[in-house]
């Protein structure tokens, strides 16, 4: 058994701390009324299982130190395809809070990594 089938066999471990869903937006190009492309933002999945965690690393910058260095990342399984710069929107019940990616995710056997910046897009 190699360390990969033991990292995949804790996915469902893994899964089940996911307490928030999230959908994925992504501009897709499109045709317009008047005949002319562009590009509209779109849903590409719906209801992914997540969690949002915070990322908070004490500076390492000399004469850095009380600076913040927190960031934000979003954990969801191994599969969902999430490009750069695609919008997220996570919700839980009724609450509902609008990220961008901004890194290509880290991806792991048992789920993955993605740092996400608070976006306020429409």
């Amino acid at each position: 058994m190699d360390i990969n089938s033991i990292l995949a066999a804790a996915g469902p471990a893994i899964a089940w701390t996911f307490d928030k869903e999230f959908d994925i937006y992504e501009y897709v190009e499109h045709t317009k009324p008047n005949g002319a492309n562009g590009k509209q933002l779109q849903a590409t999945r719906l209801n992914e299982p997540c969690r949002v965690s915070i990322d908070k690393r004490p500076s390492s910058l000399k004469g850095e130190g009380n600076l913040d260095t927190s960031s934000l990342i979003l954990f969801c399984g191994p599969g969902v395809d999430v490009p750069i710069g695609s919008k997220l929107m996570v919700h839980n019940g009724t609450h509902q809070e609008k990220f961008q990616s901004t890194e290509k995710p880290m991806k792991y056997p048992s789920h993955q990594e993605i740092r996400v910046n608070k976006h306020e897009w429409v």
